[in-house]
């Protein structure tokens, strides 16, 4: 699955994908009449799931542009994370809510979950539009005993974050 917007390109290459048994589907395709407010909702997810059992997420883009051999671009990192144990879950039922969406197909999901053990931490993966995101943030770092880790391309705190992050307790601005 890919963003409809920037991959216009693989759209030739389509039937030549699945002729050879790979799935396409585009991601928020834009549509009338709300054209303007759908490129603005996009999918930016980078989710791979291997075999049910090893997840990837993060920022990873496909292309050269991406790794450093786009000079217009300049020096560019992501970070991406390999993820296993029971979180895998998460991440695959993420995609195929994400793939039920863009494709309107009922995946037949019983042979897509194996048996998985339980990871040494606990972890909360969250895939929303932004919108619940302080909330949460302020609850875990509210939380927080030892320390915090926060991986976010768009992370534009808002005066309570900042307050809370800033003076280590929870201030309402």
């Amino acid at each position: 699955m890919v963003d409809s917007l920037n991959s216009l390109g693989l759209s030739k290459h389509r039937r030549s994908l699945e002729d050879a048994g790979v799935h396409v589907a585009f991601a928020a395709k834009p549509s009338f009449p709300y054209t303007f407010y759908y490129l603005n909702r996009r999918n930016h997810r980078k989710i791979a799931v291997i075999d049910g059992t090893i997840g990837y997420f993060g920022g990873f883009n496909v292309g050269n542009e991406y790794i450093d051999n786009n000079s217009t671009l300049g020096s560019w990192h992501d970070n991406h994370a390999k993820l296993t144990g029971e979180g895998v879950r998460d991440l695959q039922d993420q995609f195929i809510k994400d793939w039920q969406a863009a494709t309107h197909e009922t995946v037949d999901k019983s042979r897509l979950y194996p048996p998985l053990p339980k990871g040494p931490i606990k972890l909360t993966l969250l895939a929303t539009y932004g919108k619940q995101l302080e909330d949460v943030f302020i609850d875990k770092l509210a939380k927080a005993k030892k320390s915090i880790v926060i991986g976010s391309p768009y992370f534009i705190p808002s005066k309570r974050l900042q307050n809370l992050l800033a003076t280590g307790g929870l201030i309402m601005a």
